[in-house]
Protein backbone atom coordinates (compact mmCIF):
# COMPACT_ATOMS: atom_id res chain seq x y z
CA UNK A 1 0.00 0.00 0.00
CA UNK A 2 1.45 3.30 -1.14
CA UNK A 3 0.17 6.71 -2.13
CA UNK A 4 1.18 5.85 -5.71
CA UNK A 5 -0.92 2.66 -5.70
CA UNK A 6 -3.90 4.46 -4.19
CA UNK A 7 -3.55 7.29 -6.71
CA UNK A 8 -3.45 4.88 -9.65
CA UNK A 9 -6.51 3.08 -8.28
CA UNK A 10 -8.44 6.35 -7.87
CA UNK A 11 -7.53 7.39 -11.44
CA UNK A 12 -8.49 3.99 -12.84
CA UNK A 13 -11.87 3.89 -11.07
CA UNK A 14 -12.61 7.54 -11.94
CA UNK A 15 -11.85 6.96 -15.62
CA UNK A 16 -13.95 3.77 -15.65
CA UNK A 17 -16.89 5.85 -14.46
CA UNK A 18 -16.21 8.44 -17.19
CA UNK A 19 -15.59 11.19 -14.63
CA UNK A 20 -13.16 14.05 -14.90
CA UNK A 21 -10.94 15.08 -11.99
CA UNK A 22 -13.06 18.21 -11.70
CA UNK A 23 -16.30 16.21 -11.48
CA UNK A 24 -14.84 13.96 -8.79
CA UNK A 25 -13.53 16.98 -6.92
CA UNK A 26 -16.96 18.65 -6.98
CA UNK A 27 -18.62 15.51 -5.61
CA UNK A 28 -16.17 15.48 -2.69
CA UNK A 29 -16.06 19.27 -2.15
CA UNK A 30 -12.32 19.47 -2.84
CA UNK A 31 -10.30 21.05 -5.63
CA UNK A 32 -9.37 19.29 -8.84
CA UNK A 33 -5.75 20.01 -7.86
CA UNK A 34 -6.24 17.85 -4.76
CA UNK A 35 -7.56 14.99 -6.92
CA UNK A 36 -4.60 15.44 -9.25
CA UNK A 37 -2.17 15.17 -6.32
CA UNK A 38 -3.85 11.98 -5.13
CA UNK A 39 -3.72 10.44 -8.59
CA UNK A 40 -0.06 11.32 -9.01
CA UNK A 41 0.68 9.68 -5.66
CA UNK A 42 1.92 12.89 -4.05
CA UNK A 43 -0.33 12.39 -1.05
CA UNK A 44 -3.35 10.50 0.19
CA UNK A 45 -6.83 11.95 0.40
CA UNK A 46 -7.73 13.22 3.85
CA UNK A 47 -8.70 10.26 5.98
CA UNK A 48 -12.30 11.49 6.34
CA UNK A 49 -12.64 11.48 2.53
CA UNK A 50 -11.88 7.79 2.02
CA UNK A 51 -15.47 6.60 2.64
CA UNK A 52 -17.16 9.21 0.39
CA UNK A 53 -14.46 8.70 -2.25
CA UNK A 54 -14.98 4.95 -2.25
CA UNK A 55 -18.75 5.48 -2.47
CA UNK A 56 -18.49 7.87 -5.42
CA UNK A 57 -16.19 5.43 -7.23
CA UNK A 58 -18.40 2.40 -6.41
CA UNK A 59 -15.51 0.82 -4.52
CA UNK A 60 -14.37 0.18 -0.97
CA UNK A 61 -11.76 1.91 1.14
CA UNK A 62 -9.83 -1.35 1.35
CA UNK A 63 -9.80 -1.65 -2.45
CA UNK A 64 -8.55 1.94 -2.83
CA UNK A 65 -5.67 1.14 -0.51
CA UNK A 66 -4.96 -2.31 -1.94
CA UNK A 67 -5.80 -3.97 1.38
CA UNK A 68 -8.88 -5.98 0.44
CA UNK A 69 -7.11 -9.29 1.17
CA UNK A 70 -5.34 -8.22 4.37
CA UNK A 71 -6.10 -8.93 8.03
CA UNK A 72 -7.69 -6.40 10.36
CA UNK A 73 -4.36 -5.74 12.07
CA UNK A 74 -2.67 -4.97 8.77
CA UNK A 75 -5.49 -2.62 7.82
CA UNK A 76 -5.18 -0.80 11.16
CA UNK A 77 -1.41 -0.55 10.73
CA UNK A 78 -1.86 0.82 7.21
CA UNK A 79 -4.22 3.58 8.37
CA UNK A 80 -1.84 4.43 11.18
CA UNK A 81 1.02 4.71 8.68
CA UNK A 82 -1.05 6.98 6.42
CA UNK A 83 -1.87 9.20 9.35
CA UNK A 84 1.80 9.44 10.41
CA UNK A 85 2.94 10.14 6.85
CA UNK A 86 0.39 12.91 6.36
CA UNK A 87 1.22 14.40 9.75
CA UNK A 88 4.91 14.52 8.85
CA UNK A 89 4.16 16.18 5.49
CA UNK A 90 2.12 18.86 7.24
CA UNK A 91 4.91 19.43 9.79
CA UNK A 92 7.41 19.82 6.94
CA UNK A 93 5.19 22.33 5.11
CA UNK A 94 4.68 24.31 8.32
CA UNK A 95 8.43 24.31 9.00
CA UNK A 96 9.10 25.70 5.53
CA UNK A 97 6.37 28.31 6.04
CA UNK A 98 7.82 29.29 9.43
CA UNK A 99 11.32 29.78 8.07
CA UNK A 100 9.89 31.68 5.09
CA UNK A 101 8.10 34.07 7.45
CA UNK A 102 11.25 34.63 9.50
CA UNK A 103 13.45 35.20 6.43
CA UNK A 104 11.00 37.56 4.69
CA UNK A 105 10.45 39.43 7.95
CA UNK A 106 14.18 39.83 8.46
CA UNK A 107 14.60 41.23 4.94
CA UNK A 108 11.73 43.66 5.53
CA UNK A 109 13.24 44.68 8.86
CA UNK A 110 16.59 45.43 7.22
CA UNK A 111 14.81 47.48 4.52
CA UNK A 112 12.86 49.46 7.13
CA UNK A 113 16.02 50.21 9.10
CA UNK A 114 17.78 51.24 5.89
CA UNK A 115 14.85 53.54 4.99
CA UNK A 116 15.01 55.09 8.46
CA UNK A 117 18.74 55.76 7.98
CA UNK A 118 18.06 57.41 4.60
CA UNK A 119 15.37 59.62 6.18
CA UNK A 120 17.87 60.62 8.87
CA UNK A 121 20.62 61.38 6.31
CA UNK A 122 18.20 63.66 4.41
CA UNK A 123 16.91 65.15 7.64
CA UNK A 124 13.37 63.98 6.99
CA UNK A 125 12.05 63.82 10.51
CA UNK A 126 8.54 63.45 11.80
CA UNK A 127 5.95 61.43 9.91
CA UNK A 128 8.37 59.42 7.67
CA UNK A 129 10.35 58.19 10.67
CA UNK A 130 7.23 57.59 12.75
CA UNK A 131 5.78 55.45 9.98
CA UNK A 132 9.08 53.60 9.57
CA UNK A 133 9.21 52.85 13.29
CA UNK A 134 5.61 51.64 13.13
CA UNK A 135 6.53 49.35 10.26
CA UNK A 136 9.45 47.99 12.26
CA UNK A 137 7.03 47.14 15.08
CA UNK A 138 4.69 45.32 12.72
CA UNK A 139 7.60 43.50 11.07
CA UNK A 140 8.79 42.44 14.52
CA UNK A 141 5.42 40.83 15.21
CA UNK A 142 5.56 39.05 11.83
CA UNK A 143 9.00 37.64 12.64
CA UNK A 144 7.73 36.68 16.09
CA UNK A 145 4.83 34.73 14.56
CA UNK A 146 7.29 32.77 12.39
CA UNK A 147 9.51 32.04 15.39
CA UNK A 148 6.48 30.95 17.44
CA UNK A 149 5.39 28.59 14.67
CA UNK A 150 8.86 27.04 14.58
CA UNK A 151 8.90 26.73 18.37
CA UNK A 152 5.54 24.98 18.41
CA UNK A 153 6.89 22.53 15.87
CA UNK A 154 10.09 22.24 17.96
CA UNK A 155 12.28 23.32 15.07
CA UNK A 156 13.92 26.15 16.94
Amino acid sequence: MTAEYTGQKIAELRKNKGMTQKALAERLSVTDKAVSKWERGLNYPDIVLFEPLAEVLDSTVLELLGLENESGDKVADAFSAISKEEKEKIRKELRIDGWGIVIRGTVLLAAAIWASKIFDNHQLYGLPQILTMGMIGVIGSVISSGVNLLRKLRFL
